[in-house]
């Protein structure tokens, strides 16, 4: 059952540097940072339409991956993924 949904036209590039994890450099995921980041690889996604997944390939817990983008105060942003 559907509850509700939303169909947006963005008039913005997207803030996110590699959204799709598919730029990588000597085996690491450009623009994504972590003090451990080998654990983390680029992988093909069939069902993202021909993007890129990340995937963990450490052992226990994964520590966080993030990118900082600037942003404004008063400003509506929308934040979507796709899991």
């Amino acid at each position: 059952q559907i509850s509700s949904i939303k169909i947006s036209k963005s008039n913005v590039a997207n803030l996110v540097k590699n959204p799709s994890f598919e730029l990588t450099a000597q085996g690491l995921v450009k623009h994504w940072f972590n003090k451990n980041p080998k654990p983390y690889v680029s992988v093909r996604d069939e069902t993202a339409k021909g993007y890129y997944s990340l995937q963990y390939n450490g052992k226990g817990k994964p520590k966080p991956l993030i990118q900082k983008i600037e942003i404004t105060p008063n400003t509506k942003y929308e934040l979507s993924i796709q899991l």
